[in-house]
């Protein structure tokens, strides 16, 4: 009867078929409730083939190599010097990556802000978006999105919109050369000639180089120019691995302003050392 039961494949004829027999005989409750589990569970399905469970076996692999892995690090330094003069500073970069097959994304802040005798002397912030897309195994597309605020180099508010090809000369795990060039949009507002909009080449280079597990060496670099303006940038890093995800880094910082208009370049160096965060 049970089993007859089983058949319709009706949960509530079942049911109510199960109850009826353990009313009508208690004595035999645990063969009634272990044939209740059986018809439960189903019948037993034929074993897999060997193929099949290595297909399994890799498909977790096989997905985590298409998805999309983030990393990321936090730079943090700051200085304090009392004397004749006093000076108290700050400065931070989150730089966050989404890495997947066939395209990338960046996205850097940066802030640097320092104090003497009271009055700021350094304020300068930036943020940058980058996505890029690999064409080949050494040439990409890129395109950029950027704002910038530098307050003693004389802009208020730059904006910058580019794209452009680029090509990798070196990627090995120990070595890494990219090199990239493409136009850009600028519009920029300084104190001097307030609000500009001008086309602009751009060109970059990027280096990574790991003599060592625990030391990197990395070079960044990117030059803006247009007919009246050029704009450089440089950042050149030694790391070491500290312990767990800490990093001591010492950098060379450049930012370099030219206005052909008012013959005048500025150029800004900075020294530091700090702490970074990788994950």
């Amino acid at each position: 009867m049970i089993a007859s039961a089983a058949a319709r494949e009706d949960p509530a004829v079942l049911a109510t078929v199960l109850s009826v027999a353990r009313q009508a005989n208690p004595d035999s409750l645990d063969e009634i409730d272990a044939l209740a589990a059986d018809l439960a569970a189903g019948p037993a399905g034929p074993e897999p083939e060997p193929a099949l469970e290595v297909a399994a076996a890799a498909a977790p692999a096989a997905a985590s190599l298409d998805e999309a892995v983030w990393k990321g690090s936090i730079e943090l330094g700051g200085a304090i010097a009392q004397g004749r003069t006093e000076t108290v500073g700050g400065y931070g970069v989150i730089d966050v990556s989404r890495l997947a097959p066939g395209w990338s994304q960046r996205l850097t802040w940066r802030g640097d802000y320092q104090e003497t005798d009271g009055r700021a002397s350094t304020q300068r912030l930036s943020l940058a978006y980058e996505p890029r897309a690999r064409l080949s195994p050494q040439r990409y597309a890129f395109g950029l999105a950027q704002y910038e605020h530098d307050r003693f180099l004389g802009v208020e508010r730059r904006y910058t919109v580019g794209a452009g090809l680029g090509v990798q000369l070196a990627r090995s795990e120990e070595l890494k050369i990219a090199v990239d060039l493409g136009p850009a949009l600028r519009l920029t507002e300084t104190r001097e000639f307030g609000e500009e909009r001008a086309a602009a080449g751009r060109a970059s280079l990027n280096i990574r180089w790991l003599p060592t597990e625990r030391v990197t060496l990395s070079q960044e670099a990117a030059v803006y120019a247009d007919e009246q303006q050029t704009s450089a940038k440089s950042i050149t890093a030694l790391e070491t691995l500290l312990f767990g995800p800490l990093k001591g880094r010492l950098s060379y910082n450049m930012q370099y302003e030219r206005d052909a208009r008012v013959a005048r370049s500025d150029l800004d160096t900075t020294t530091r050392a700090s702490i970074l965060y990788t994950f």
